[in-house]
């Protein structure tokens, strides 16, 4: 074999085995001589370096059963040497294909210690078939959720730092809590949009956004003006029935100065009594305080047709608390159910 040198043991036929060689264990047997250089011994060793080799496919025929004293496990580096790691280091850990059935993960989940701004840490998974992908980002600055295309065409995000607080936007509308206060805004584009907005300075207003060609800031589809409080806003139609006029006692919502509330109501009459005297015990039984008075009068037997309490200084109105009193001066015993109409409205307190 061209071998010399010493502490060699040599097992086989033509054991690919040459030149100075020394403290070296080498078990082959081939059919024809083979170069050294070209290949490797089915088992080979160094009785020096305390190493030995195979090329060779290593199986078990026997193995027994592991216990927990079995606590480490082979493993091989880049060169094929065998080492061992503690089977500690592999129960630890979560399997690509997820955790088993009510076996969850029982503590914490760490992302390493980011200190520059790049780096980030991504869970996410992509549902192909409906072109969407859901992902939680970790950032050194914060958490983002997002949901949407997976070219990120369509997207709804939130946004969560302890530098910026909280921001969720989708479909044109966001929400923004920070240090600076909240709000809540919707954009059709950038120049039209609505939305409320309450800063943290106490002093300033609650601020109402309607950025459109007609603005019209707060409104409601639910009616509430008739249970409208003291403090409360109150709706368009409450302001127009306030000034409205019927003929069913009314709540003004306003208050007399001695705190009783106001009523209003319309009485139209087409047939005056013939003296011109109109009792009010009927349709104002508890009148207490008149406030205010609407009179209008159509009197064609005097082709008079006038608002107010006289008409030139020939026909009188008397308001009184139990009555009204119609008096056309210089005429004893005028019939004044000649008279074609005659509409009042009052504002009052009661009993």
């Amino acid at each position: 074999m061209g071998v010399w040198g010493d502490n060699n043991v040599v097992i086989g036929c033509n054991a690919p085995l040459g030149g100075s060689t020394f403290n070296k264990l080498v078990i082959e047997s081939n059919p024809a001589a083979r170069r050294h250089d070209f290949v490797t011994p089915l088992i080979g060793g160094d009785f020096a370096a305390r190493t030995l080799d195979f090329d060779a496919v290593v199986s078990a025929k026997r193995t027994p059963l592991a216990d927990n004293t079995y606590t480490k496990v082979a493993v091989l580096n880049t060169n094929n040497v065998f080492g061992y790691k503690n089977l500690s280091d592999f129960q630890n850990s979560i399997p690509l294909t997820g955790t088993e059935v009510n076996n969850p993960v029982s503590g914490h989940i760490q992302f390493e210690n980011a200190e520059a701004p790049e780096i980030e840490s991504l869970l996410y998974k992509i549902n192909t078939q409906d072109g969407i992908k859901n992902q939680i980002g970790f950032f050194p600055s914060g958490v983002l959720i997002t949901s949407g295309s997976v070219d990120n065409s369509v997207q709804s995000n939130l946004d969560v730092s302890q530098e910026y607080g909280i921001l969720a936007t989708a479909y044109g509308s966001k929400l923004s809590l920070s240090t600076n206060g909240a709000s809540l805004m919707n954009f059709t584009n950038h120049s039209q949009g609505k939305g409320i907005m309450v800063s943290s300075n106490s002093d300033e207003p609650v601020m109402v956004e309607h950025q459109v060609s007609n603005p019209r800031g707060l409104s409601s589809t639910t009616y509430f003006g008739d249970n409208a409080q003291e403090n409360d806003y109150i709706q368009k139609q409450y302001a127009d029935k306030q000034h409205s006029y019927s003929t069913k006692e009314e709540l003004t919502g306003g208050k007399w100065i001695n705190g009783k509330p106001v009523y209003k109501k319309t009485l139209y009459l087409d047939q005056i009594p013939r003296t011109g005297e109109i009792d009010f015990k009927v349709e104002f039984p508890d009148l207490e305080t008149i406030i205010s008075n609407e009179m209008f009068t159509e009197w064609h037997d005097l082709k008079a047709v006038f608002a107010g309490n006289q008409w030139r200084t020939k026909a009188y109105i008397t308001i009184e608390r139990e009555r009204a009193i119609i008096e056309l001066l210089n005429v004893p015993d005028y019939d004044y159910s000649l008279i074609n109409s005659f509409t009042l409205t009052l504002e009052y307190t009661k009993k």
